[in-house]
């Protein structure tokens, strides 16, 4: 009896332990071996580029042209912008160049309209149209070039917008340093100001002029130099370069060293459907020459300005340097300018200004 008690749990232990082992996990199958490496793809060639099946076009180019100007000599034949147009663009964007197609009052508007398709334009002469693109002629506005680059840099979406709104792609900015006098009579201190005709080539100069006591009139390039040599006007506000390749020089006794309108403003400008007309490529690569260009520009300006003061100092003309209590004097007689201008250019100038001013700050 007790061996087959014994048999029969033996045998109940190996049923069960048989049922366990039937219940547990079964062995891990071995790994397979590992799949063949897929064959190389063969490299495909890059999409074409979206420019690749446009014919190309030649842009009317009314260039505004003054020898010895920066922003005039950039632009001629053979020059950088027309060199590193055709070639960023693989020659699909070529220049005709016909140097003054519309007096410089009307370039900005004509490649507007579309009589002519590109044109390195002076702002000032259309800012009694749009005073808001004559912020770079407030008065002790920026201080020096570089310090104008900061602010335009900022500024310029709200410029964009702005062109854009006048059927205009806004390329690139030029500076042409800050602004002095070319006088006839010495202005040595604000008071001498007073009842003395100023030629300006901005509305924000007009204002400028007009609060120390002068009177302005507004007028293109071309006729600067008569107006004064004539006697028409007592003055013009122009840059030192400018004044001495027109030979002021030699023929008008005073320079006066007044910061009162900053910057003279010049853009680039494109006629916004031929600008729509290109392909992204192609745009891409203009907009990296116009940034290109106005580097240049930059460079080019603070050389010019430094050699025409130092050539003036062999000149006939004086160079009037007003004291630091008479410069304090046009600030404070200046100081509403600013806020003349805003409200004469509408919203968007008080969000320029501080964009820029901000910017030009730090």
């Amino acid at each position: 009896m007790h061996k087959r008690l014994v048999l029969a749990l033996v045998m109940v232990v190996v049923l069960v332990g048989g049922l366990i082992a039937a219940c547990a996990a079964p062995a891990p199958a071995p790994a397979p071996a590992p799949a063949p490496a897929p064959a190389p793809v063969p490299a495909q060639p890059p999409p074409p580029a979206p420019s690749a099946g446009f014919a190309g076009v030649t842009w009317i180019f009314d260039q505004f042209q003054f020898p010895g100007n920066t922003w005039s000599d950039i632009f001629d034949p053979g020059a950088p912008f027309a060199v590193m147009l055709e070639r960023r663009t693989g020659g699909k964007i070529k220049l005709n160049h016909i140097p003054f197609l519309h007096p410089s009052t009307e370039q900005m508007w004509a490649v507007a309209g579309g009589t002519a398709d590109i044109s390195n334009a002076g702002t000032a002469y259309v800012s009694g149209d749009v005073p808001l693109w004559s912020i770079g002629a407030l008065p002790f506005f920026a201080a020096d070039g570089p310090t104008w680059q900061k602010g335009i840099e900022a500024g310029d979406p709200i410029l964009k917008e702005s062109a854009a709104e006048k059927n205009l792609y806004l390329l690139a900015h030029a500076d042409h340093t800050p602004q002095y006098i070319w006088s006839k009579v010495p202005l040595r201190t604000i008071e001498d100001f007073q009842g003395v005709k100023f030629r300006t080539s901005s509305l924000t100069q007009v204002l400028t002029v007009e609060a120390l006591g002068g009177t302005a009139v507004s007028t293109g390039k071309e006729n600067q130099w008569v107006v004064l040599e004539r006697g028409t006007v007592d003055a013009v506000i122009t840059t030192p370069v400018s004044g001495w390749v027109a030979g002021y020089g030699e023929s008008i006794p005073y320079i006066s060293i007044w910061p009162l309108a900053s910057i003279f403003q010049d853009w680039l400008v494109v006629n916004m459907d031929k600008w729509n007309a290109l392909p992204d490529d192609l745009k891409l690569a203009v907009d990296g020459v116009g940034k290109d260009t106005q580097l240049i520009n930059r460079w080019a300006t603070d050389a010019q300005t430094i050699l025409a003061l130092k050539m003036l100092e062999t000149a006939s003309t004086e160079v009037i340097h007003p004291s630091e209590a008479e410069l304090e004097k046009a600030r404070q007689a200046t100081s509403g300018v600013a806020q003349e201008w805003m409200d004469i250019s509408g919203p968007q100038a008080q969000n320029l200004y501080d964009t820029m001013l901000a910017a030009m700050e730090r």
